[in-house]
């Protein structure tokens, strides 16, 4: 069966009621057992079935049947984030009294369950750079159970010599075939967007890659094909009287500078109701001047490193700039060495005044009065990212006024602004933000397909001409 055949078709079979042929969304959290011994059979695992959505979907199940034929593997699990696949994958492969082998240019959250929740499960990570093979080779022994990396760090963009890791995985024993991974830098990324048999590209990183992506497969490509992107934003939280500032503070805190505001989804500009600015302001401070900052495989640090030194010294750059132009700023106290960035309060009077997007633990802070707030969305729609947005009030009129004007993808109310959960909180946005269907949502994958329709004439078949 051709590969576009198993991509549209693989996993469903028609439905023998309606003979349906498209896989329905089942959008429920819980399934009927026929007697008491059906449940008991399901959950002790003697017979396949549903239990809970949180286990196991039929539309999910689909999916991983498609995926299965498609790699032409055994079987395949759909879950709902990465953390989660590579938290499956590890507790699979390593037990009690195993260790696994990671490079140590991780994504932060990648690095905190690697360094802090898998030795209280017994299982050690050794890491080492990435750039140093003979000392990542030097940590396995024979209870080494896996070996990892991020193909492409997130958010530096450093890339892993995969060629020399994979012979020296070869050379321990995994197997040839369980290695299939093609990877570059940005000169092998663009001459793939002038290949032949391209058929889609999917995109995460920077709104100039994916502008420049766009424009070499316009130019390259005979076919329209599917490019779905998803960059960065200039995330913006608004804040009016109504608000409880204690939960404004603690949500700002971990917006702005939790992964040291190293994520996509991070608040980059707070626009606070003139009327309580000050007081805000001061809260916010406050908040931030108790920030650890050091090493993150110390649970009691709140900030840690800037994921490279071009990254750091480009914020440290953009900091001083600020002062240097008279900007109110504010740092949190710190006495880490190394690439480190403490929280940044940046006092400024227009939206004008930010350019780009600063990839670090910097937020800007500005007021407004409550008689400018449709100026103040429409100023953020102008900005044209997309991303993420805050609002915090008790106005549930008002909340729901400004989430309807904003041209933004995921508006997060009286709450945080990272942490999207896939699969419940489907996350991507729109303009210089990306393209494309949401990930983890219920279209994202119908992306990658192609649609026909076909239509009879059924008189000319000798068919029912009451039909």
């Amino acid at each position: 069966m051709k590969q576009e055949t198993l991509a549209i078709h693989a996993g469903f079979n028609d439905d023998p009621t309606t003979n349906a042929v498209a896989v329905p969304i089942y959008q429920t959290t819980s399934y009927s057992f026929r007697n008491t011994q059906h449940g008991a059979d399901l959950f002790n695992l003697a017979e396949p079935g549903n239990i809970y959505t949180r286990i196991m979907n039929p539309t999910n199940d689909v999916v991983e049947q498609r995926v299965t034929q498609l790699e032409g593997g055994v079987g395949a699990l759909a879950l709902a984030s990465g953390m989660a696949a590579i938290t499956a994958a590890v507790q699979t492969l390593a037990k009690a009294g195993d260790n696994i082998v990671s490079v140590s240019q991780l994504y932060g959250g990648t690095y905190n369950f690697f360094a802090h929740s898998l030795p209280n499960q017994g299982i050690e990570a050794r890491m080492a750079s990435g750039d140093n093979i003979d000392a990542l080779e030097a940590l396995i022994d024979d209870n080494t159970k896996a070996l990892f990396c991020e193909s492409i760090g997130n958010p530096a963009g450093n890339i892993v010599d995969i060629q020399a890791l994979s012979e020296m995985a070869h050379k321990h024993g995994v197997p040839v075939d369980a290695l299939e991974l093609v990877l570059g830098d940005g000169s092998q990324g663009n001459a793939l967007t002038k290949s032949n048999g391209l058929k889609g590209v999917a995109f995460t990183g920077s709104t100039k890659t994916a502008k420049h992506i766009q424009a070499s497969l316009s130019e390259n490509q005979e076919e329209m094909i599917t490019f779905v992107a998803e960059t960065g934003g200039l995330n913006c939280m608004i804040v009016d009287s109504s608000a409880l500032l204690e939960q404004v503070t603690d949500d700002v805190i971990r917006s702005a500078f939790n992964s040291a505001g190293q994520r996509c989804s991070a608040l980059r500009v707070l626009l606070v109701q003139d009327e309580i600015y000050p007081e805000l302001k001061r809260m916010i401070a406050g908040a931030m001047s108790v920030l650890d900052i050091g090493p993150t495989d110390n649970f009691n640090n709140d900030i840690g490193p800037i994921i490279s030194e071009d990254a750091f010294d480009g914020l440290n750059n953009y900091i001083n700039s600020a002062k240097e132009n008279n900007l109110e700023v504010y740092q949190s106290p710190y006495n880490a060495e190394g690439n480190y960035i403490p929280a940044t309060l940046i006092d400024i009077s227009s939206l004008d005044e930010i350019k780009s997007e600063k990839f670090g633990p910097i937020l800007h802070i500005m007021k407004f009065k409550s008689t400018e707030i449709k100026n103040v969305i429409h100023n953020i729609n102008k900005l044209n990212y997309g991303l993420t947005l805050g609002i915090h009030t008790r106005v549930e009129s008002r909340a729901d006024e400004i989430s309807k004007a904003a041209n933004i993808g995921n508006v997060y109310i009286n709450r945080d602004m990272v942490g999207a959960v896939v699969g419940v909180q489907p996350f991507g946005g729109e303009g210089l933000s990306g393209t494309g269907c949401k990930a983890g949502g219920p279209n994202y994958l119908s992306q990658f397909v192609n649609e026909q329709v076909v239509s009879k004439n059924t008189v000319a078949f000798g068919g029912n001409t009451e039909l």
